[in-house]
Formats: C-alpha cells, structure tokens, sequence
C-alpha cells in the first residue's frame, strides 16, 4: 500500500478486501514486516479492537489450529473496515508503524469522504473501488450510498467534477441493472448522457450503457440504436481500437440476439472486431 496515500489520510477509513492474517507477537510481526525488500519500506499495521462495537467484521484467535502456534494468528475477516488513527517511524527498528482501529460494519456511511482501500496494493487508485468491492459481495445498497456519497463529496477527490459526476452515473446503473430495477437505470443513463454532450469520448460510453439496459429488457431494437450511436462518435473521434472493437463486437451479438437472428451481419460485425483483436494480440487461438 502507498505510504503517502495513508500518511495523507489520517482519521479516515481503509476497507481490506482480503483475509488479514495478523500476530500477537510484536516481535514476530515486526520481524515478518522486515523480511521482504530491503530496498523498500517496511511496513507494521498495529490493530487495536473494541470489543464492545456493535457490528464488526469477525476476527478470531486462530492460533489453536494454526501449524505455527507460536504465531498467536488471528484472522480478520474480508471486506473489515479500520480507521487510520496514526503513522510514525521507529527509528529503532526502522519501520513504519500504522496505526489502525477496527471499525463497526457500517462505518464507512459515517465518513464524507474518499476512503482509500487495499486495492491500491494493485495501483488501482481509482476512487471507485471500494464500492466495486461492495458490488462484489452483493451489497448493493451499501455501494449506492457510497457513489452518492462521491457525488456529494466530489471535490475531495482529484477527477474533475463532470467526470466524477458521470463514472458516478455509470456505476449507479451498474447497481440497479444487477438489483433489477431498470427503471433507475435508464434514469441514471439519462443523466449520464446529458452531463456529457460536449464530451464525446463519455457520451458514447453513456448510450454503451443505456444500450445494454435495452438488451437486458430485450428491447432488441433500442439496444441496437444505442450502439450504432456509440460507434458513429467512436469513428469521429478516433477511439482507441480496443474500445471500437467492443463496441462492433456487442453490435454483432445484438443482430444475433434477435428473435430471428440476422446471422450475416452478426457475423460482419463479429468478424470486424475480431480483426482488430487479433492485431492488438487481444483474442485466445480456438483449436
């Protein structure tokens, strides 16, 4: 995780979409955080709990089933929420001690602002991933009020406010499309597409969205139109060749989904992304 990231983010909230495997044992802890590359930082998350919080993420004292006893494990739980309560140096054994407090469950719909989570580990800084963890777990409502929280507290984060404002949009269809309230979603797609008419690079992308809302209702036709809208400001502005093979891929997966498959302009379009696939080495070999 970026050091900066967290020194920046003092009082705020970290979301560990992973197991944490953590040690009683300070100096063994110590000693584990000092065996990788001697070059980089070395890192030691203390972790304080109170009992008494009213819904955490479980954690346990695993130590009784573990191979190495002497470890003391304890297990925290995916997707546990802590607060970054302090960062410092210690000069005697040369690392850096983070200090975090577990948090309740819900804690993060406390805080107004961007809260940094693991991905970073990844280099995905993306303001958006926290949320996407919670979509991965199924926490639909939970990733809502996130993005609206984004929505409100745009300013925080360093993207400009019209594209906050639509990536917001886009990843709100993306939760009422799997809660199944298409309703919503084509509201948020409005939105979207009329926060970016002078943005045609984001505008295709916003009629990509509301296309797909079509086709999950089989609204064959209007998911077609979309696309075609999409591709036509793809070829004026010169998109990236990855994206326009998308797009001609999903063109030619919607003539195929017709209720009488029109098979030759399937295949056409099918074809023509393929093409491009093949010469950015983006398409698996079929033996």
């Amino acid at each position: 995780m970026e050091l900066q990231i967290i020194r920046e983010n003092i009082g705020q909230l970290i979301f560990l979409n992973s197991f944490i495997s953590t040690s009683l044992e300070y100096e063994m802890a110590t000693a584990f955080s000092l065996s990788g590359d001697p070059s980089g930082e070395h890192i030691l998350f203390h972790i304080t709990v109170d009992k008494t919080i009213i819904n955490p993420k479980p954690f346990a004292d695993i130590s009784t089933v573990s191979q190495f006893v002497e470890e003391k494990e304890v297990l925290f739980m995916a997707g546990s929420i802590f607060e970054i309560k302090n960062v410092t140096f210690c000069e005697s054994s040369h690392v850096w001690i983070i200090k975090l407090h577990l948090c309740d469950d819900n804690a993060y719909e406390l805080n107004d602002v961007y809260q940094e989570d693991k991905t970073i580990v990844s280099d995905q800084k993306s303001p958006f991933s926290l949320a996407a963890a919670l979509l991965r777990m199924n926490l639909f409502d939970k990733a809502e009020k996130y993005y609206q929280q984004l929505l409100d507290n745009g300013s925080v984060i360093d993207i400009s406010s019209s594209d906050l404002t639509i990536n917001c949009f886009w990843r709100l269809i993306n939760v009422a499309r799997n809660r199944g309230d298409f309703d919503i979603a084509f509201a948020y797609s409005r939105l979207a597409i009329e926060q970016s008419p002078d943005r045609p690079e984001l505008l295709y992308r916003s009629h990509k969205y509301i296309s797909l809302n079509y086709l999950e209702i089989h609204s064959i036709s209007e998911a077609l139109e979309y696309q075609m809208k999409a591709l036509e400001i793809q070829q004026n502005i010169n998109d990236t060749k990855d994206q326009f093979a998308d797009t001609l891929f999903n063109i030619g997966f919607i003539y195929f989904s017709q209720i009488i498959p029109n098979i030759d302009s399937a295949l056409d379009y099918f074809f023509q992304a393929l093409n491009i696939y093949k010469e950015l080495n983006t398409y698996d070999e079929i033996i």
